[in-house]
């Protein structure tokens, strides 16, 4: 198989992470008001729900694409395992760095519950 060939299977474990970061001085902020930095604090929500919409219908439509055009089968696996796998990975690499690391683990962990 060469490198420009498609594989024959299309796994989906939904692995990859897409973003469009929003970068602000914390100087800039504090020249605003109340009102203005809510402003831009919403439109920055907004923004990104967005553009989380964006890239998922456009990785959807080459997902499909992939398995119609590009002939490769597809497949949709139960994740649990994974996830729980990962997370004993994460904890035991967060507590290898300390307290303020697991911590942090923690705080991402339930946000991604």
């Amino acid at each position: 198989m060469k490198f420009y060939e498609f594989e024959p299977h299309l796994v989906i474990l939904e692995h990859f992470v897409a973003f469009a970061p929003l970068f602000a001085s914390d100087s800039f902020m504090k020249r605003l008001s109340d009102e203005q930095r809510e402003q831009i604090l919403r439109a920055a929500a907004d923004a990104s729900a967005e553009f989380s919409v964006q890239i998922a219908t456009a990785t959807e439509d080459v997902r499909n694409w992939l398995a119609t055009e590009g002939g490769m089968a597809r497949t949709d696996p139960d994740r649990a395992d994974f996830i729980v796998a990962a997370k004993g990975v994460q904890q035991k690499f967060a507590a290898e760095r300390g307290q303020d690391f697991v911590d942090l683990v923690n705080m991402i962990q339930a946000a991604a519950e």
